[in-house]
């Protein structure tokens, strides 16, 4: 050993003389008389290893002795020799990486001294060829580490980190992590498994996410703020867009209503003129002084039609009050028989006086639909059919009224006559029997009149002219007229209502012409539309909206959702959007659709406007403070508990919906107003 350390202090004697005399170990061994170690490693001091090492080692050994310090072993092992490594199989994926270099060298010369001197000196043992090899291993593992860290992080965070790297590796944290990695992978290393690196990688990973994470934020806010202005931009050109339309719309809107207005005024004005020139000439009620006027007007009227054939009804109903006959109350005990008679025969001697046929007559069979058990109204009448001798060869004796036989025809049910309302009070609302007998119906009537023209052979050439002499006041020959004029194919049909009192004439007049306005003139081809056509060049088109949409009605809204999304919750676009958007609906409101009639099938679509009242936030927590928890305690019943279902409890003061866990519960909307919940329990005020 003192040999050695002679070599080590005679250092350029000897390497000269090794370089010019000796080249191997066994001529050093002989030149200076020692033994083989010794020899190899005189020769590696002074040949093979890198000088700053040698330095290092020759400072600790005088330090620290040679016996204490290093073994002739380690010296002369190829572990401290510049460009060798160490030959273990389970390393060779490792030997470029382990190949012993001159940052390697002077990491191994520190590691070797701060180890040793790290260790109590009653515990220090010299350093073995063994130990030497793994603390080699040791330092090339963490130099392969640090040059993979490198290339993963930035050059900043590398010059940082190294301190403590290093600090870590010369107190032998990284060690065993080291070894480990080594024996079980192959290079690069994968730091994740090497402690000391590890928590350097994910400080680096989370110091490189905040920086990303700052600039994303960066990024976004103006990005945000770019939408913004842009959102902000777009909506206000909508706004003036859509106001600018509403100007438009309410101009044009004024200048249609006045249009449709004319054109109503016209085509009623057309309609009543039509009305009273069908009338005059088809369905008329005429005022006369004297009945025997009526004549010259019937006249009148088969003349101006010019027809093939004419046929005139001159119906006298005696069974049904008059309305321009003098009625002189008289008992009727005071009434003969022979004055019955008597009256008969005057006027039948009238009749046949004025060559009339009165040998025939018939019977109106009457049938009511739903009789009730309280109709006492005859369901037959008689009637006598008159026909002129004036013609031997008359078509009337073709016609079925001449079978004697009339019907049946419906007689109208008392609910159905006009005058009766049962929805009033039953002793103001109820009919007398006269009042019940002056009515049969419009569609009695027309039984009667279509019995009268029945077998007669009629065509369209010819004229039937029917004579109301004595109308009732509610002229229902007038009204089955008019419903035989619109169902007919066959003869042209003229009614004639001759009145004495001008007030009833115009009354019914102004009825039936009201009448014809709804429902003939309505219908007619020449009424037109109802509704005034509108031409293309009146629709004001709608314009383009650069981020609004428009509805059915013409109604622009926004799409509230995609807008929202572009702006995170707690955003303080969020919430000036949404005032925005509250503005855009405050200007551009939804129209109202009226409630639909029951039964009828309403296509038309509207939205709610929140607007004003904002709907309830149903997930909002409940104030806890304002319920009256001690209310509830006091239940007078409840509902039986069942799981997943709320509770309903009814106290003294109100009726309470609740849980009996703090758990969620997702329940339908039928059991949220308390329907399905269980079986109901009444309890009895302080009971348990």
């Amino acid at each position: 050993m003192c040999c050695l350390i002679i070599v080590i202090t005679h250092f350029d004697m000897v390497a000269c003389y090794c370089n010019q005399e000796w080249g191997d170990a066994s001529s050093v061994a002989s030149a200076f008389s020692i033994g083989q170690w010794e020899s190899m490693a005189a020769i590696n001091l002074f040949s093979k290893i890198h000088k700053p090492l040698v330095t290092e080692l020759t400072l600790a050994v005088k330090k620290h002795s040679m016996q204490r310090f290093i073994t002739r072993e380690a010296l002369a092992s190829d572990a401290v020799c510049l460009g060798r490594t160490t030959g273990a199989a389970q390393f060779e994926t490792w030997v470029r990486e382990m190949t012993l270099a001159q940052q390697g060298s002077d990491l191994l010369g520190m590691r070797l001294c701060s180890d040793f001197e790290s260790v109590p000196k009653i515990m220090r043992r010299a350093w073995t060829g063994k130990d030497v090899i793994e603390k080699q291993r040791a330092v090339m593992g963490y130099l392969h580490c640090l040059q993979v860290m490198r290339q993963q992080v930035s050059q900043t965070f590398y010059d940082t980190e190294l301190v403590g790297l290093n600090k870590q590796f010369q107190l032998q944290y990284m060690d065993e992590s080291l070894m480990k990695v080594l024996a079980s992978s192959v290079p690069p290393v994968d730091l994740v498994h090497v402690v000391g690196f590890k928590t350097a990688l994910q400080r680096y990973t989370a110091t490189e996410k905040d920086k990303r994470d700052s600039v994303a934020s960066t990024l976004a806010d103006n990005l945000r703020k770019a939408d913004w202005a842009y959102i902000e931009e777009v909506i206000h050109a909508d706004m003036v867009t859509i106001k600018g339309r509403q100007a438009k719309t309410a101009q044009a809107v004024a200048r249609s209503d006045k249009m449709n207005l004319q054109y109503m005024q016209k085509r009623y004005a057309d309609g009543n003129m039509r009305v009273q020139e069908h009338m005059s000439a088809q369905l008329a009620y005429r005022r006369l002084d004297d009945l025997s006027d009526a004549a010259q007007v019937v006249n009148a009227a088969v003349q101006n039609h010019r027809a093939e054939t004419s046929y005139i009804i001159a119906c006298l109903d005696f069974t049904i009050w008059p309305s321009e006959v003098l009625f002189v109350e008289e008992a009727q005990s005071q009434i003969q028989t022979h004055t019955l008679i008597k009256h008969r025969r005057l006027v039948e001697d009238k009749l046949m006086a004025a060559d009339l046929n009165i040998s025939n007559s018939a019977s109106v069979y009457f049938h009511i639909v739903d009789q009730h058990n309280a109709d006492r109204r005859r369901l037959m009448q008689p009637m006598q059919v008159i026909y002129s001798n004036s013609f031997p060869h008359s078509d009337w004796k073709d016609s079925s009224v001449m079978r004697g036989k009339v019907g049946p025809a419906p007689l109208i049910r008392v609910k159905d006559m006009r005058g009766y309302d049962y929805e009033q009070d039953i002793d103001t609302s109820r009919m007398t029997a006269q009042e019940r007998t002056e009515q049969r119906g419009v569609p009695c009537a027309c039984e009667i009149i279509k019995c009268c023209l029945a077998g007669m052979q009629l065509t369209s050439d010819d004229l039937v002219v029917v004579a109301d002499i004595m109308p009732n006041r509610f002229a229902e020959l007038g009204a089955a007229m008019y419903e035989l004029q619109k169902n007919s194919s066959g003869p042209d049909l003229v009614y004639h209502g001759f009145f004495k009192n001008p007030g009833q004439a115009s009354e019914l007049r102004g009825h039936m012409a009201g009448h014809l306005l709804e429902n003939w003139w309505e219908t007619h081809v020449d009424a037109g539309p109802p509704v005034r056509p509108v031409s293309s060049t009146e629709n004001i088109a709608l314009p383009d909206l650069k981020v609004a949409n428009w509805i059915q009605g013409g109604v622009a809204i926004l799409p509230t959702a995609t807008l929202l999304a572009k702006f995170p919750v707690g955003s303080p676009y969020k919430d000036q959007l949404q005032t925005l958007m509250d503005a855009f609906k405050t200007a551009n409101q939804l129209p109202i659709v009226a409630n639909a009639a029951a039964g009828a099938r309403s296509t038309a679509v509207a939205m709610p406007n929140f607007c004003q009242n904002p709907p309830a936030d149903l997930t909002r927590d409940c104030d806890l403070v304002s319920i009256p928890v001690g209310d509830v305690a006091g239940e007078l019943g409840r509902s039986a508990s069942v799981a997943d279902r709320p509770v309903v409890i009814i106290t003294s003061t109100g009726i309470y919906i609740a849980s009996s866990s703090d758990a969620d519960m997702t329940v339908e909307a039928s059991e949220l107003f308390g329907f399905n919940t269980g079986h109901f329990e009444m309890k009895p005020v302080g009971s348990d």
